[in-house]
């Protein structure tokens, strides 16, 4: 392999995004190739991400610590997330502030963010909530004008819309998390992680504590509204590129399984991630949903 052969594979790779397992294995052997010829911290963090992504934390750590010393961004807040979600063995809060600290001092936002939420929990520093307020409030300033879906804003946005809650400030609230389900949904047009889906799942629900069900305009809506419907057993009738559709909502062993069209799903994640109609992904169309009918 050279290194014009091996650019090309990861160039192709990223453009592509979602990779099949055959896919994984040519670009991971590509980016060996790379770090070992270069050392480049580019290389080093794709390769962890790709581990990160496949679950296979002990060597996105292995990548990740290899990027720390060459001042990776990144690299630190990946390892943040990891000692403060327990993927890196076990949590270490005090590991995990370090890193965001060090991401934080190297221009990240997450880092920022992260440590707000450590002041807020109360997790290896004493719990502030002032503190945890100032740091939001203070990074959405900064990056409420972006148009960069890499930046942190649809988080900081559903954590601030909180706050507008406690301040009794519902219409503000109901407005940040509009946008930040907007940001969600083109993030996971893009690049389906399972992380923004999760994030996606909390922000519908925060925002439909604002709103009723039954008030909603159901000539058109998204895809992600069917986290807040199908959370109780239900089923609904939509249109969907040019046909009528069902899919249905049902308790099975004590979690709420999803049927679509008589495919079953084991959960709404799972649904979310994998749900097609006429071979079209739907996580792919989150907007061409039109005249629901819901059935209880």
């Amino acid at each position: 392999m050279t290194r014009e052969e091996a650019e090309k594979i990861i160039r192709e790779s990223v453009i592509d995004g979602d990779l099949s397992e055959s896919d994984k294995f040519i670009v991971t052997e590509a980016l060996d190739f790379m770090i070992r010829e270069t050392y480049n911290q580019k290389y080093i963090v794709y390769l962890g991400e790709i581990y990160y992504k496949d679950r296979q934390y002990d060597l996105a750590r292995k990548y990740f610590e290899m990027a720390v010393p060459i001042k990776s961004m990144a690299a630190n807040e990946y390892l943040g997330l990891m000692w403060d979600e327990g993927t890196a063995g076990h949590i270490d809060y005090e590991k995990a502030y370090y890193y965001y600290n060090t991401a934080m001092e190297l221009g990240s936002f997450l880092g920022l963010y992260k440590l707000a939420d450590m002041y807020r929990y109360g997790h290896y520093v004493e719990k502030d909530y002032e503190q945890y307020c100032e740091m939001i409030e203070g990074s959405y300033r900064v990056l409420k004008n972006t148009d960069l879906l890499s930046e942190p804003l649809a988080e900081i946005e559903v954590r601030l819309a909180e706050i507008r809650l406690d301040e009794e400030d519902p219409d503000e609230a109901f407005e940040l998390l509009m946008d930040a389900k907007d940001i969600y949904a083109e993030r996971l047009m893009h690049d389906m992680y399972l992380d923004d889906l999760e994030k996606m799942k909390e922000a519908v629900y925060l925002l439909y504590s604002l709103i009723d069900i039954e008030d909603m305009d159901l000539e058109v809506f998204e895809l992600y509204d069917m986290f807040e419907i199908l959370r109780k057993p239900c089923r609904l009738f939509f249109t969907f590129n040019g046909g009528r559709h069902w899919v249905e909502s049902a308790i099975e062993n004590d979690t709420m399984a999803i049927n679509l069209e008589g495919k079953w799903y084991r959960s709404i994640i799972d649904f979310m991630t994998n749900a097609r109609i006429d071979g079209k992904k739907l996580l792919t169309m989150p907007y061409e949903f039109y005249n629901a009918e819901i059935q209880y």
